[in-house]
């Protein structure tokens, strides 16, 4: 796999002209930048590729990795839990905010955090989030959320603390793991 960037086709960029943006992304010529479409959500183990500057300078960096998960997860900045994919590729400053792509370099998410205390794992916005911001923007002319069910839950899959709640052993079935409910905020404003 291979990515280029193009700066024009054989148009010297050396133009005194330094605002002539056209020129410089190659508008109207062969050679001109074309935008990147959104792809489907990936995969687990699906190959994709962090895009950005983490260390600044002029050349694209480019890091590979796999979909390691997709599950809701907690987002620093924005203190609320959203669908995330964690994949091994480094995020790193710099390349948060690039967009990750898949073969066919479709974004399929946006890089947004790595993790401190871990190597190589990072963790991007899927694409479904970041249509769903974009499309909530366009109806509305600003972003207004999520919605929520206004139930704010603990999930029971340490066994100790479901016995330390008297649930029987009948009462777990499925995955492992039950819920529940801790507080409930109304939701009519």
């Amino acid at each position: 796999k291979r990515i280029t960037t193009s700066q024009g086709d054989d148009k010297s960029n050396d133009n005194d002209d330094n605002d002539d943006d056209e020129n410089f992304f190659g508008i109207g010529t062969s050679s001109a930048l074309q935008p990147l479409t959104f792809g489907p959500l990936p995969e687990l183990q699906e190959e994709v590729d962090v895009l950005g500057y983490p260390t600044g300078g002029d050349s694209l960096s480019v890091t590979t990795g796999v979909v390691s998960r997709i599950e809701m997860q907690e987002y620093t900045q924005a203190n609320t839990r959203l669908l995330a994919m964690q994949v091994d590729a480094a995020i790193n400053p710099g390349n948060s905010g690039g967009p990750v792509v898949n073969e066919d370099y479709q974004v399929i998410g946006v890089a947004f955090q790595g993790l401190d205390e871990a190597q190589n794992i990072g963790y991007v916005v899927p694409v479904t989030v970041v249509q769903h911001v974009l499309h909530d923007i366009q109806r509305h002319g600003r972003y207004t959320g999520f919605c929520s069910l206004g139930v704010s839950l603990v999930w029971l899959e340490n066994r100790s603390f479901r016995k330390s709640l008297g649930m029987m052993k009948e009462e777990n079935r499925g995955n492992g793991g039950n819920l529940l409910s801790s507080s409930t905020t109304p939701q009519n404003q």
